[in-house]
């Protein structure tokens, strides 16, 4: 995740369609949670920047030949975890201060080894899931390498149907800590990354469009238009494969947009700014909107409340960050 949120540096155009989608997705991520506050339905929509944030990741290392593997675990864990353990110790702190009814030496321990979360964090399930599909990309990308000799379009479209139904049912029957459809999402995000490389943009819409219409659009009626209430575990599971294909269809479609707009300097520069920070700030930021340390509890104005958990993020975020890379630095050495 980290490689996935952390500035791509500029420089070309397709870094900074990347960067741009990257800043959208965070900013989605923080109205969700607000709306989430409020009882907003729109939260369950906004949350689709993470099945975009999961997919990106995948987009990215799709991309790349993993030559050490060892390196490359040792060197995803350093990024992804010392910002969160960084975060956590402030957090714990802040709970014991403030809300010390909701730790417990269980919980923390939990926290600590990635099986859970402090309240308000509940976000932090990213952690865990995106170390998981990190653990499982050098096999994913020797499978996409093997898909990706296969000749005939259909059967090449077929193994790949095969693979993630398959790495669906491994994830749900095996190892159901996690959610098989945001593995799933990973899984789309390589392949889609390995045919970028070949300027495949337009005919990924044409087969990711059609899918997620069928998908989205069913839930739309059911739940908006027909309201059926009590659909049961079945059809939370076909939710989220419809947000697995949203976000990968969102992904292209604003890639496709943004590396062919030439925006602002001024944009380009606060979206380097967000891109930067997006890490980061997306570790920090619930725990100001939601749980015993949300700042809506604190401020009378939700304007001013807004402004003030937008500017805690990015500070709190810039931080981290400055805190995070030493550290880094020095274990990478």
């Amino acid at each position: 995740m980290k490689n996935m949120l952390s500035s791509s540096g500029g420089g070309t155009h397709r870094d900074l369609a990347i960067s741009t989608v990257r800043s959208l997705a965070f900013m989605s991520i923080i109205l969700c949670h607000i709306f989430q506050y409020f009882g907003i339905e729109l939260a369950w929509w906004f949350n689709v920047g993470v099945q975009i944030f999961l997919c990106m990741s995948g987009f990215l290392y799709g991309k790349k030949k993993i030559d050490g593997v060892l390196s490359f675990y040792k060197k995803q864990l350093i990024k992804i975890l010392v910002p969160y353990y960084l975060v956590i110790l402030f957090m714990i702190g802040m709970e014991a201060c403030f809300a010390r009814n909701q730790l417990s030496i269980v919980r923390i321990i939990n926290v600590v080894l990635c099986h859970g979360t402090l309240a308000g964090g509940e976000h932090l399930w990213f952690i865990a899931t995106i170390l998981f599909c990190y653990l499982l990309l050098p096999l994913l990308n020797l499978i996409n390498s093997k898909i990706d000799e296969i000749k005939n379009i259909y059967k090449k479209a077929i193994a790949f149907c095969l693979v993630f139904a398959g790495l669906s049912l491994f994830v749900r029957l095996f190892v159901n800590y996690f959610n098989a459809a945001w593995i799933a999402c990973f899984y789309l995000g390589t392949v889609l990354g390995k045919n970028d490389n070949k300027n495949k943009q337009i005919k990924e819409m044409l087969f990711l469009t059609p899918i997620t219409l069928i998908l989205v659009g069913t839930q739309i009626v059911l739940n908006y238009v027909i309201k059926i209430d009590g659909l049961g575990s079945l059809y939370n599971v076909f939710c989220d494969y419809g947000h697995t294909f949203l976000g990968a269809t969102l992904l292209i479609a604003l890639l496709i947009f943004f590396r062919t707009v030439d925006m602002p300097k001024i944009v380009k520069l606060i979206v380097a700014f967000l891109d930067s920070v997006s890490y980061e700030g997306y570790l920090v930021h619930q725990f100001f909107i939601l749980g015993p340390l949300t700042v809506f509890n604190r401020m009378n104005s939700i304007p001013n409340a807004i402004v003030m958990i937008i500017v805690m993020t990015f500070t709190g975020g810039l931080i981290i960050k400055i805190l995070a890379q030493r550290i880094q630095n020095a274990i990478l050495r």
